[in-house]
């Protein structure tokens, strides 16, 4: 597996683990299913309105296994997600790539974790698909 690829998961997930007040549209699940480089995994995220959050890496097809994320912050804007903190994580997804199984644990993905930053966002169909700078989500039901 692609060390790129990890480091696209995990922004992915912590692009979204940050909370905001209840009207705010982004509040809420949503998921997104990645491939690349033999791995598949679906990512949901829960974003609570009192500033909680969590996401769910889930393994798929050769991959197996659950990592989750926890204790993050977020602020948002029309156009904006700014999140800080550092999130904790638990679990591995284990994938196996031309007969080589490779492990994802939170030791990798903890070089990683930092949350810092400002990433750009659009909502769109009815505020049900979201996209953070590259990476779009759907809202979950």
């Amino acid at each position: 597996m692609k060390f790129g690829y990890v480091k696209f998961l995990v922004l992915g997930v912590l692009a979204l683990t940050a909370a905001g007040c209840s009207s705010n549209p982004l509040v809420g699940r949503w998921t997104a299913t990645n491939s690349g480089g033999g791995v598949q995994t679906t990512v949901t995220m829960t974003l609570g309105g009192g500033g909680n959050a969590d996401a769910t890496i889930v393994g798929m097809g050769a991959c197996t296994g659950t990592m989750t994320f926890t204790g993050a912050t977020w602020t948002s804007t029309a156009t904006a997600i700014t999140f800080a903190g550092m999130s904790t994580c638990a679990g591995m997804v284990m994938c196996t790539i031309a007969g080589t199984t490779v492990n994802v644990d939170c030791s990798m993905a903890g070089n990683l974790n930092a949350t810092s930053g400002t990433h750009s966002y659009t909502l769109s169909n009815s505020n049900m698909t979201l996209v953070v700078d590259t990476s779009t989500f759907t809202r979950a039901s």
